[in-house]
């Protein structure tokens, strides 16, 4: 079973209200509100998979391991990952924190 922390569920809101918001210079926008659903959804539906992974992946950055013992990464494309930063507990895993290759440090 996978839970989601506060901070996880904030950053997974925050996270579709930044793609959403996203413009260009000249105020247009970066992706569709249907692009940004299916986006935002491939971030939860990995998140929910983590308690069937069978390797789970020790966090290395500081960053990241101040929220959690363990790391997934999503590889969105080229540029873009996300770090899914989890502890476990028995067969439960505990999603702390959602953040982007961007904002780790």
């Amino acid at each position: 079973m996978v839970y989601f922390k506060q901070e996880a569920r904030a950053d997974l809101q925050d996270i579709f209200e930044a793609l959403l918001n996203w413009e260009t210079e000249n105020k247009q926008r970066i992706m569709t509100y249907e692009t940004v659903i299916k986006y935002h959804n491939d971030i939860l539906d990995t998140c929910e998979s983590l308690d069937t992974v069978t390797y789970n992946r020790k966090a290395t950055y500081s960053q990241h391991k101040k929220h959690g013992e363990y790391i997934h990464q999503y590889k969105r494309n080229s540029r873009t990952s996300w770090y899914i930063i989890y502890n476990k507990l028995g067969q439960h895993v505990y999603i702390e924190k959602i953040i982007n290759n961007y904002k780790t440090l």
